[in-house]
């Protein structure tokens, strides 16, 4: 995942917060809880985790696969 930087991510599924998942980027230290719904709201990554939009979109395509909600 990432073609142009690696992601050390922790994700913790819950039944708290709407079924949404806590992620959380090792590197960074940033965490956010997201849902599908997160995904879908334009910048929204790229402020959370402060990423340009190619690196944004890497780990958007990523947790888009691993979202319940």
């Amino acid at each position: 995942m990432g073609t142009k930087q690696r992601f050390d991510l922790a994700i913790i599924k819950t039944d708290r917060y709407y079924g949404k998942n806590i992620i959380l980027d090792v590197q960074s230290h940033r965490f956010s809880i997201i849902g599908h719904d997160d995904l879908d709201e334009p910048g929204y990554l790229e402020h959370i985790f402060q990423l340009d939009e190619e690196d944004a979109e890497d780990l958007r395509t990523f947790l888009r696969g691993i979202t319940s909600v």
